[in-house]
């Protein structure tokens, strides 16, 4: 996913002249360096200087001059009662777990706790269901009483399809 083969296979399909084989672009930019798998700057800047005429990076408010400036406008929604179930069983299930998992681990450590442990995945894991929750609680398994069927229990179960809904 998104590797420097990917990367050479697109290049050579926009311009096959300048990247007939992908050998040499792989030798070329072998950007990990060492067991650590820290990027090699020196070979990070080559390939960015390389690409560089490649890449076209621009903003709308540099192409579209007569665009306003963007508005953004929190709306606060309520939970509805099923999110509100399934938001408060993930805090209770999950978060006790990992909140000591971490402390145990701090604790362990000293003051330094790696973010690549597996309390810290735990709670990014909890994280991302307690978004998946406030979005719509039948993204859960068995959440849907009526699995398929678009209705109008659909969109009450959401707080935010309700706001969308009036």
């Amino acid at each position: 996913q998104n590797s420097l083969h990917e990367l050479w296979a697109l290049l050579n399909l926009l311009h096959p002249d300048w990247f007939p084989k992908s050998d040499a672009f792989d030798a070329a930019f072998q950007l990990v360096s060492g067991a650590a798998g820290k990027a090699d700057p020196v070979q990070l800047m080559k390939a960015q200087r390389v690409l560089r005429p490649l890449m076209l990076r621009r903003l709308k408010v540099d192409v579209e001059k007569r665009l306003p400036p963007k508005l953004e406008t929190k709306i606060m929604c309520p939970l509805t009662s099923c999110q509100a179930f399934w938001y408060k069983r993930l805090l209770l299930r999950g978060c006790r777990d990992a909140l000591a998992d971490l402390e145990r681990d701090s604790q362990a450590q000293g003051v330094a706790v790696d973010a690549k442990k597996g309390s810290w995945k735990k709670l990014h894991s909890l994280l991302m269901q307690l978004r998946k929750c406030v979005n719509h609680p039948y993204l859960f398994e068995g959440a849907d009483p009526t699995p398929g069927v678009t209705d109008d229990a659909f969109v009450e179960a959401s707080g935010k399809l309700r706001m969308l809904d009036r």
